[in-house]
C-alpha cells in the first residue's frame, strides 16, 4: 500500500521556526496573542493547499463497469474478486481500512477482523466475476494457514462463543466504562500537569512533579489514540473516537494518522518479517539500531541503549519538525511539545521542561512498543510458509502483566498486544476477557504464551536483548 504524500508548505516551517526564535523575547503579556496569531497562519496555510491528486483507482470506482472491470479497483479475498465501493458508507469498521487496501489481497485482514460468519455470507452480494476482471491482484507475500483443526480456527470459535455467552458479540468494539474513565481521568491529569509544565518555574518543587504526571499521562493517551485508531474504543461517536486517535498518533507520536494506520496494519499482517516496518531489517534497515537478529551487524550498532534514547526522545519533536509544514502538525510542535521554550523563565529551563515531559513521554512510549516485539523469546521461531496464523503471533508477539495497581494505564491498553493481534477488532477490556483463553488454547497446542510479570520486567529483558544484538558477535 503506497502511502499518500501530503501537500508541503515551507511557509509554514518558516512561520514556526520564526517563533521559537522571536515569541519567546516578546513580553509575556503578548505571547499568547502572538502564538494564536501563529496557529492561525498554520492553519490557513493548510485549509490552502492543494489536494493531492486522486488515483486511478479511486477515480475508476465512482464510475459503473457494465462489462470489465480493472483489478486495481476491487479487493482480492480467498482468490475472488469483490467490488466492495458500496460498503464504503457504512462497514462497520470505517472506510479507511477498504480505502487503503484497495487493488490489494485483503485475505488475511478479512480473516482476523471478523469473528462471525455473516460477514463472509454478505461479501458474496459483491462478487465480480474473474471473466470481467481486467489485470489481476497478486496473492500476499506471505500465506498463512487458518485450517479448521488449528489453533487459530479453534481458538476463534471460542472466542466468539464466550462474546455471544456475555452478551458482548454485537458491541465487541465498544470500550467499556472503567477504559473510557481511565481516558477522561488521563487527559485532565495531561492538561492540568501541561499548564503547570509551561507556566510553574521548571526549578520550583511542583514543576518536577507535573513532568512526571504529564509524561505518564501522555503514555496513557498515547495507548489509548493506538487503540482509537483501530476503531475499539467509541465506535458509536466516530469524532470523538477519530479525535482521541489524533491526540495520540498526531498529536504525542507526531505521526500523520493515515500514514501511521497504514504502516501499522502491515505491521499486523507481516509481523517479524522483511516486511514488518516495525522491523529493522532488509531494505528498511537503519544504521543506527539494531531490532533483529536478522539484521547484520554494523559498528554503529554497539550502542543500543543510547540510540533508543535519542531516536525515543527526540522522535516526537523530530517528527513534528519534519511534518511542520503542513500546517496541523505545526500547530501540534507549538502546543504540545514546545511550549514551554515560550513561557519558561529561560530557555534552559523551557528545554528541560520539554524533555522531562514530552520527550520523556515518547521515550518511555517507545520502549513500551518495543517490550512488545522486541524480545529474545520472540526471536526463537520465524515465519514458515503455511504456518498457522494465531500460532505465529504468539512466538512473535508478548505481553506484560499490568493488572496490578491500575498500571495498565500507563500503556493505554499496550500491554495485551497478543490478543490485540489476534483479534485487533476487541476493545481493551474485551482483550482482557479472552485472555484466558488464549492462554488455554496455546497451552493445548504446545504453543508459547509469552509474558511478563510487569512492564518493568518486561523492559530489563528487553534491554538485555538490545545489548545482546549491539554485540558484533552475539548472532
Amino acid at each position: 500500500m503506497a502511502t499518500t504524500k501530503k501537500p508541503r508548505h515551507r511557509f509554514a516551517t518558516l512561520i514556526l521556526v520564526t517563533s521559537v526564535t522571536v515569541v519567546p523575547l516578546l513580553p509575556s503579556r503578548l505571547r499568547i496573542e502572538a502564538l494564536l496569531a501563529i496557529t492561525a497562519l498554520c492553519l490557513l496555510v493548510q485549509l490552502c493547499a492543494p489536494k493531492p491528486p486522486a488515483s486511478a483507482s479511486s477515480k475508476a470506482v465512482s464510475e459503473p463497469y457494465p462489462v470489465q472491470t480493472p483489478a486495481s479497483a476491487l479487493w482480492l479475498v480467498d482468490g475472488s474478486y469483490y467490488d466492495l465501493q458500496p460498503l464504503m458508507s457504512f462497514h462497520p469498521g470505517g472506510d479507511r481500512i477498504l480505502r487503503m487496501s484497495r487493488g490489494k489481497d485483503v485475505s488475511i485482514t478479512f480473516r482476523v477482523h471478523h469473528l462471525r460468519e455473516q460477514p463472509r455470507t454478505r461479501l458474496q452480494a459483491y462478487a465480480i466475476p474473474i471473466s470481467r476482471v481486467t489485470g489481476r491482484i497478486e496473492a500476499s507475500t506471505y500465506q498463512y494457514s487458518f485450517g479448521s483443526d488449528g489453533f487459530y480456527a479453534t481458538l476463534r470459535e471460542r472466542v466468539r462463543s464466550h462474546l455471544e455467552g456475555a452478551g458482548a458479540i454485537a458491541a465487541v468494539r465498544q470500550a467499556d466504562a472503567a477504559y473510557l474513565t481511565k481516558v477522561v481521568l488521563s487527559s485532565a491529569v495531561w492538561a492540568v500537569s501541561w499548564w503547570v509544565v509551561v507556566c510553574v518555574p521548571f526549578f520550583s518543587p511542583l514543576a518536577p512533579l507535573a513532568c512526571v504526571a504529564n509524561a505518564l499521562s501522555r503514555m496513557v493517551l498515547t495507548g489509548a489514540g493506538h487503540e482509537a485508531d483501530h476503531g475499539v474504543v467509541l465506535p458509536s461517536r466516530p469524532v470523538a473516537q477519530r479525535l482521541l486517535a489524533r491526540l495520540g498518533i498526531e498529536g504525542f507520536l507526531s505521526y500523520d494518522v493515515d500514514d501511521w494506520y497504514e504502516l501499522h496494519m502491515r505491521h499486523h499482517l507481516d509481523t517479524k518479517t522483511d516486511d514488518d516496518p516495525d522491523e529493522n531489517r532488509g531494505a528498511r534497515a537503519r544504521s543506527f539500531w539494531r531490532l533483529s537478529s536478522a539484521t547484520p551487524w554494523r559498528p554503529s550498532h554497539a550502542r543500543p541503549r543510547l540510540a533508543q534514547l535519542l531516536a525515543g526522545g527526540l522522535l516526537n519533536v523530530a517528527k513534528s519538525a519534519e511534518r511542520a509544514d503542513q500546517g496541523r502538525a505545526g500547530c501540534a510542535l507549538l502546543w504540545l511539545h514546545l511550549l514551554p521554550l515560550f513561557f519558561q523563565p529561560s530557555r534552559c529551563a523551557g528545554a528541560l521542561a520539554v524533555l522531562c515531559s514530552s520527550c520523556a513521554a515518547a521515550y518511555l512510549t517507545l520502549l513500551a512498543f518495543h517490550v512488545n516485539h522486541i524480545q529474545g523469546e520472540t526471536e526463537h521461531v520465524g515465519y514458515a510458509p503455511g504456518v498457522d496464523w494465531g500460532a505465529h503471533q504468539l512466538h512473535t508477539t508478548a505481553n506484560f502483566d499490568a493488572r496490578w495497581g491500575g498500571f495498565f494505564g500507563l500503556s493505554g491498553g499496550l500491554d495485551l498486544q497478543i490478543e490485540h493481534h489476534l483479534f485487533p477488532q476487541l476493545s481493551y477490556d474485551k482483550q482482557r476477557s479472552v485472555a484466558p483463553l488464549v492462554r488455554a488454547t496455546a497451552r493445548e497446542h504446545g504453543l508459547p504464551y509469552h509474558e511478563f510479570s510487569s512492564l518493568g520486567a518486561g523492559l530489563l529483558a528487553h534491554l538485555r536483548f538490545m545489548d545482546k544484538l549491539g554485540a558484533p558477535l552475539s548472532f
